[in-house]
């Protein structure tokens, strides 16, 4: 949404006037990851003390592997708010190929609030409550042999799909 900003300096009777897109709060997560070796489900990349299967608990969000398929696999992504929502992508991830995976999650919609992409599109929607769990910790790469992570990034609030796909495209070239 867009706000109205307007300074008013006193000392000189002036003013000025600025308009500010804002936006709800959640949260975007982007990585390009490469699945190197093998099967499993563990952790990618994510945010918190520990991001192991089943301890969502003590994480705020992760992104991993959802089958152990060796050769093709769907992303999911975890995401922890007073509840915790599980979100897989439609499209299967082979071995030794780089993806652009992002989710983004909008606290203030209240419905296909959580989205993930693969490659910058084939969005997956899901419906999650709440606010984002706040976690202190930092982002995580537990398992570097399994998979190779690229550029990631964190943002607190969702980008659109269309953002997500200029962020992909743009980098694209190097992967």
């Amino acid at each position: 949404y867009e706000v109205t900003l307007t300074v008013t300096n006193g000392y000189v009777s002036d003013s000025s006037t600025k308009k500010i897109m804002i936006r709800n709060p959640g949260l975007t997560a982007m990585t390009w990851l490469k699945i190197n070796l093998g099967s499993s489900t563990l952790p990618i990349i994510g945010r918190g003390p520990n991001l192991l299967p089943n301890i969502l608990e003590q994480s705020q969000w992760r992104f991993y592997p959802a089958t152990l398929s060796i050769n093709k696999r769907e992303l999911a992504m975890d995401i922890k708010t007073t509840g915790k929502t599980t979100i897989t992508s439609n499209e299967k991830l082979e071995n030794n190929i780089w993806y652009h995976a992002a989710g983004t999650f909008e606290e203030n919609n209240p419905t296909n609030n959580l989205k993930i992409y693969v490659n910058g599109n084939t969005p997956k929607n899901a419906t999650l409550s709440g606010k984002l769990a706040v976690s202190g910790d930092e982002l995580r790469r537990p398992h570097p042999t399994t998979f190779t992570v690229d550029y990631w990034y964190e943002l607190t609030f969702a980008l659109t799909p269309a953002e997500i796909t200029l962020v992909y495209n743009a980098e694209l070239s190097s992967h």
